[in-house]
């Protein structure tokens, strides 16, 4: 195995990554519920041999992880003074992450969602979005 591994890693196939695993359940407002949900993911991951551990006093730092572009703010440099970064081969990484990411489209802007549901900033005359057209139309419902 470690003689497959290292002709991956030689040859570029696959690279060591650093990772960091958050898991955040949004379920409803009841203290049954929500215990049984925890349970589940336990279990599940517990199932395929992963040992999830709660964050301690570190709910808003987890919680910030959960934020699209936020990893580059020197949040991943506390997740690995904390202990809380793993490394692992790339293609087991890549398993680990079940998201669809969105262009962070500008710097500043107008704050709007993206088609999946991520925030972006929206400038139209910002120069690294190379428009041509700078007409925009903005829909939406009432409430």
């Amino acid at each position: 195995e470690w003689g497959e591994l290292r002709q991956r890693l030689g040859s570029g196939q696959s690279s060591v990554v650093s990772y960091f695993l958050n898991i955040t359940a949004f379920c409803k407002d009841n203290n049954e519920t929500a215990l049984e949900v925890e349970q589940d993911i336990l279990n599940s991951f517990r199932k395929n041999g992963f040992e999830l551990i709660s964050p301690r006093f570190n709910h808003m730092r987890n919680f910030l992880t959960c934020l699209p572009f936020m990893a580059g703010k020197g949040l991943f440099k506390q997740l690995k003074e904390a202990g809380v970064v793993q490394r692992a081969e790339s293609f087991n990484v890549a398993n680990l992450m079940p998201l669809v990411a969105d262009n962070p489209l500008t710097p500043a802007g107008l704050l709007a969602p993206t088609y999946r549901n991520q925030l972006a900033f929206i400038d139209i005359f910002f120069r690294g979005m190379n428009n041509t057209n700078y007409n925009m139309a903005v829909c939406g419902t009432s409430g």
